[in-house]
């Protein structure tokens, strides 16, 4: 039925949530959980609990222990004034199990906004507010003093006079005020070496100077124009390169965006190679030249004379920058992929291997090659399958079964029990936090060839 109600005194009113509460029920130690604790219908702010099993309690707080743990939210309940006009219940929810993880570099994966860990898998060497995870550390003012977390260090020489979008500084290094454990423990992010950070736009190019002029696309949340446009460009220096952190989880796949910034010497003199140090070579303060390895790049260039599509070029671990229709057009440049899928510390840089002919262009009066977006996979989730049985040399024990090279044991016969045995590694993608490793071993099958 449906009407007025009549509130008499000492009526208690039963509780509930207007908003539920939403719980995650893993973190690691140190992190702050993600905990909202809901809206009551009555009542002042709620709150939750979590209980160790020896009855230590954490209110809106979380253990710094690893362990397991049970989570409550709370309502307290209360009354009106004048007292006893009317009063309302306590609301609780059930015990949820949750589990706290003993601290690993396998944390902040998730690309929070300022996150250290988001920037040495994503350079854009500008804020990016746009994004699914926002990238709001990495604005070329940004430094020390404004940010002590994460800042620009900017060193060297300054670009020429004419290029007056470009930013002082051909050296700088992304820092971390603070070790960063997913990035090896290392408080340098990125460095730059004999790259600019600005756009090659200028009032001064005449048409034909501008009919030669390539340039990469820039999102319109972060800036408004191409005179205010951040990418990475490298001087006409052989060497010039861009260093990434050291990745404690390794790397899946790297992409990134590139143009040779004129059309003058196309195809000859814009080359690139990308490198990379594994193991404890990644870890090594500084390593020779010929310690690092080339990566084979798969680039595809999208020439708007040819098409509106990417296409995928011949795979190569050195690239020509080749487009040659200019047209100051951000339609023409190339997306590159580089596989890398390894497993542990790696680390990499993208380095120019060739300068156009100083009778072209000088160090600083263009031949540039511009780069951008860099993006930095985790390693795909994988399973392998190795033997794990045991091998008898006496060949009387049938259950070496599934024993790699196990030639010569006795042959199983009809109705004996066997247990073939393989052991699983898995090796999973450190953002997948629920991962579901029976859907690698289902399709397993066991190969016995009967002599």
């Amino acid at each position: 039925t449906f009407g007025p109600a009549i509130v008499t005194p000492g009526c208690v009113f039963k509780n509930f949530w207007k908003v539920e509460p939403t719980y995650v029920t893993e973190w690691g130690t140190g992190e702050t959980p993600l905990l909202d604790a809901g809206i009551p219908a009555y009542g002042a702010p709620s709150y939750y609990v979590i209980t160790a099993v020896d009855g230590t309690a954490w209110t809106n707080d979380s253990p710094s222990v690893a362990g397991a743990y049970t989570l409550v939210f709370h309502a307290d309940a209360g009354t009106t004034a004048p007292a006893g006009t009317w009063s309302w219940s306590a609301l609780a929810t059930e015990e949820i199990l949750v589990n706290v993880t003993a601290h690993s570099p396998r944390t902040d994966l998730s690309g929070t906004a300022g996150s250290a860990t988001l920037s040495g898998r994503v350079l854009l060497a500008n804020n990016e507010p746009g994004t699914v995870a926002p990238i709001l550390d990495q604005d070329y003012n940004q430094t020390a003093a404004s940010s002590p977390a994460i800042y620009w260090e900017h060193e060297g020489d300054n670009p020429k006079s004419f290029f007056e979008n470009l930013h002082p500084g051909s050296e700088h290094t992304l820092v971390a005020g603070a070790g960063v454990e997913e990035l090896c423990g290392a408080t340098n992010i990125w460095r730059l070496s004999n790259v600019f950070l600005g756009t090659t736009a200028s009032t001064q190019w005449d048409d034909d100077e501008l009919s030669r002029r390539n340039r990469l696309p820039y999102s319109e949340t972060s800036t408004s124009s191409d005179r205010d446009a951040m990418h990475l460009v490298m001087r006409n220096v052989i060497d010039a390169s861009i260093t990434s952190p050291c990745y404690t989880n390794g790397v899946g796949t790297i992409y990134f965006d590139a143009v040779n910034g004129w059309t003058t010497d196309a195809g000859t003199a814009y080359n690139l190679v990308i490198e990379a140090l594994t193991g404890d070579l990644a870890l090594a303060e500084s390593v020779a030249d010929n310690q690092w390895t080339q990566l084979e790049m798969r680039p595809l260039l999208r020439d708007t004379t040819q098409g509106t599509s990417f296409v995928l070029q011949e795979a190569t671990t050195e690239l020509a920058l080749n487009v040659t229709n200019g047209l100051n057009s951000v339609d023409n440049f190339y997306r590159v992929v580089v596989p890398v899928e390894y497993q542990g510390p790696v680390r990499f840089r993208i380095r120019r291997t060739s300068p156009p002919p100083s009778s072209s262009f000088s160090q600083d009066f263009g031949g540039f090659i511009l780069l951008d977006n860099i993006i930095v996979s985790y390693p795909a989730m994988r399973a392998d399958l190795s033997s794990y049985g045991w091998y008898d040399p006496t060949k009387q024990d049938k259950q070496t079964l599934g024993y790699e090279n196990a030639w010569n044991v006795p042959f199983p016969a009809l109705g004996d029990e066997l247990h073939p045995r393989a052991q699983v590694t898995f090796y999973t993608n450190p953002g997948d936090v629920n991962v579901d490793t029976n859907a690698f071993i289902t399709s397993a099958r066991l190969h016995y060839r009967w002599r």
